[in-house]
């Protein structure tokens, strides 16, 4: 139902929004590419080959500014997981 709270572990709810904001950003990129003017002829190297296109470069961090690292959900599930018996083992 619409505006119902979500039951999705907040590691899966990451997930979702680095899968899109990467699909947002490759887009993105795909279209400044294509904006780019082409590069003029012996601007390089004799026989070098053109840089990649900005499209097909990795993207490994999106939208957060602090880190250089990809979401991995599995390993945050993992970390979750770990986390929750180290918490339930402490005593009171």
């Amino acid at each position: 139902a619409a505006g119902a709270p979500s039951h999705r572990p907040i590691e899966q709810l990451q997930h979702r929004y680095y899968s899109v904001a990467g699909t947002l950003t490759k887009h993105r990129l795909a279209l400044a590419e294509k904006m780019r003017p082409a590069p003029s002829a012996g601007g390089g190297p004799a026989g070098a080959p053109p840089p990649p296109a900005a499209s097909d470069r990795p993207v490994s961090s999106l939208a957060t500014g602090s880190s250089t690292s990809a979401f991995v959900l599995a390993t945050e599930e993992r970390l979750r997981r770990r986390l929750e018996m180290e918490w339930r083992r402490t005593p009171a």
